[in-house]
């Protein structure tokens, strides 16, 4: 099931810039091994994709979310930094989280190049 996300706040004050567009599939364990067998490009850049989320974003993401967008969960916190985005840090011990900023993340992610 392909699902597109959207998420455009309304602001009070003079400025707001948030958009958020991210494409995502569910998929069950039988589409998963049949994109990685048929279409291994778009394999790839899904799993750069959830591998970013992961280890630098602090997102974890079921199996079965396939994100397509290589901006999926990129929220950076000032419109003209785009080195700079929240991640999520997990509380030792509890199931809390909080959201930060973490200066050159943009670095660590997934090249506009990758295909898929």
């Amino acid at each position: 099931m392909a699902l597109q996300m959207d998420i455009i706040p309304v602001s009070l004050g003079p400025f707001c810039y948030f958009n958020a567009e991210d494409g995502v599939v569910l998929g069950d364990a039988r589409l998963r091994r049949q994109l990685a067998q048929s279409f291994p490009d778009l394999w790839q850049g899904v799993q750069a994709r959830r591998a970013f989320m992961r280890d630098v974003l602090g997102i974890n993401l079921d199996d079965s979310i396939l994100p397509l967008s290589n901006i999926a969960g990129w929220l950076p916190p000032w419109a003209l930094d785009l080195d700079t985005a929240f991640i999520i840090h997990k509380t030792r011990g509890t199931d809390t989280a909080s959201s930060t900023v973490q200066s050159g993340a943009s670095k660590a992610a997934p090249s506009e190049n990758v295909t898929g």
